[in-house]
């Protein structure tokens, strides 16, 4: 599988919500117990591929084109940052915001414009889609403060206007994301 490309369809991060997450994460992530994210790195995402094959990038990247031309900007909330995904045994620091329809229906329509091609590595939940952002991984579990340290109400508003296929490479020093495509909400 060494060929293959370990892909994910996100929303970035535009700069203003993105200088706040930064300021936070430099304000009370910067120790040897969380590894915060590159700011470069910081996303929503959409839909996790995995492991999936070269062939099939023009399929993914004609699958994003069909929806991201029916789909118009539109604006999503975060604002609660805690440890995650399991309180009780965590290993990230993320914002979260309440469910967003404009998020679940591009989720559900990206999977199903993605589930026509039999070539994409495809897991479709039935979730509805919990909106987050990572802002740092937890190293060492048995040293974290407690919640109270870390629980913040940092509203943001996030104005979604493109989506873009990323290729995740992980290495010692945390993932490394490059874009590979992108593509515009339809104004």
């Amino acid at each position: 599988m060494s060929n293959w490309y370990r892909l994910f369809i996100a929303i970035p991060i535009p700069q203003g919500p993105q200088n706040q997450l930064i300021q936070y994460q430099k304000n009370k992530l910067d120790s040897f117990i969380f590894r915060p994210i590159a700011p470069n790195n910081l996303h929503l995402t959409i839909i996790f591929l995995g492991a999936t094959k070269p062939e099939s990038l023009k399929n993914i990247t004609l699958a994003i084109n069909v929806i991201t031309t029916k789909t118009k900007p539109f604006s999503f909330i975060l604002k609660d940052i805690n440890y995650g995904p399991d309180p009780h045994h965590p290993r990230l620091v993320w914002i979260e915001g309440p469910a967003n329809k404009n998020l679940q229906l591009l989720k559900d329509s990206l999977e199903k414009e993605l589930s026509k091609y039999s070539n994409i590595n495809l897991h479709i939940t039935n979730r509805s889609m919990k909106p987050h952002i990572t802002l740092a991984r937890i190293k060492d579990i048995k040293q974290i403060p407690p919640a109270s340290y870390i629980n913040e109400d940092l509203p943001l508003e996030i104005f979604a206007t493109k989506i873009i296929l990323f290729e995740s490479k992980l290495q010692r020093s945390g993932a490394q994301y490059t874009p590979l495509y992108q593509s515009d909400f339809k104004e």
